[in-house]
């Protein structure tokens, strides 16, 4: 059986039904993208590695760039320290060879002053010559040397003496015309002919000639003739008559600027005595 209705069901008034309001559109508005997945905490791990990874790469990077940068300019600082060394250096030993120089020519100018004075010393000491066969006597500076003397051999001269320097001993020692010297020679004049007309005729041996100019002399009392000549070299003679014989004597020279053989010549012509 159906049911019974229940008596305030039966009796309730119907209730109108309510006009359904018109319901505004709604304009759609764009959503939001869905929201990123929350990271977990193993993605941060992940992070934060791969971030500490290029950090340590940029050190080590900015370390090595540091370090090169350091190993390049020591190398420049070393090159122009070697530079500047090197430039150094060959200014030092410029100079010091500037000094050594300096040093050596004041060493040789004090060397040979020291050798001039002694030389000097010695020139202004004599020594004596004497003749035993013809008894005439001179004095010559001790800074010379009798190279030879030669007596009554079959020569023309009757006695002859040659006297060098010690230094052109040396210096022309191989040379086939000697050096410069001073010679004293005694000639023959048997038929005692005047000295001039002796000089003339014996020009081989006296080297007068019509061009030679004569000065009259007298040597310690005897007549004589002072007189230059030339020919491989020049020199400053004298010439004095002795009875039967004829004394020549020559300061032979290369160079006319060789004042000081001509100044010892004169002081031996001054010097000479006869018995």
């Amino acid at each position: 059986m159906p049911p019974k209705k229940k008596k305030d069901d039966a009796e309730a008034p119907k209730k109108k039904p309510r006009k359904k309001k018109p319901v505004a559109k709604k304009e759609k508005v764009a959503s939001a993208p869905p929201a990123a997945p929350a990271r977990t905490a193993s993605s941060t791990r992940s992070t934060k590695k791969s971030g500490g990874g290029g950090l340590f790469l940029f050190v080590v990077l900015i370390a090595i760039l540091a370090v090169a940068g350091v190993y390049v300019f020591q190398q420049r600082q070393n090159q122009t320290v070697s530079s500047k060394l090197s430039e150094l250096e060959d200014r030092f030993e410029k100079k010091l060879e500037h000094v050594e120089q300096e040093f050596e020519e004041e060493l040789e100018e004090e060397r040979q002053k020291i050798e001039e004075e002694k030389r000097q010393e010695l020139r202004a000491t004599r020594e004596v010559y004497e003749s035993e066969s013809f008894g005439y006597t001179f004095e010559y500076p001790g800074t010379y040397e009798i190279i030879q003397v030669t007596v009554g051999e079959d020569i023309p001269q009757e006695e002859f003496a040659i006297f060098m320097r010690s230094t052109d001993t040396e210096l022309y020692a191989d040379s086939m015309e000697g050096g410069p010297n001073i010679g004293v020679f005694v000639y023959e004049n048997a038929a005692e002919e005047p000295l001039l007309e002796w000089l003339v005729a014996n020009e081989n041996y006296s080297n007068v000639n019509e061009s030679t100019e004569l000065e009259e002399v007298e040597i310690d009392g005897l007549p004589g003739y002072a007189y230059e000549w030339s020919g491989l070299g020049a020199a400053d003679a004298i010439a004095v008559a002795l009875d039967e014989y004829v004394l020549l004597a020559n300061g032979w020279y290369f160079s006319a600027d060789d004042t000081e053989l001509r100044e010892d010549f004169a002081s031996v012509v001054s010097s000479m005595q006869f018995e």
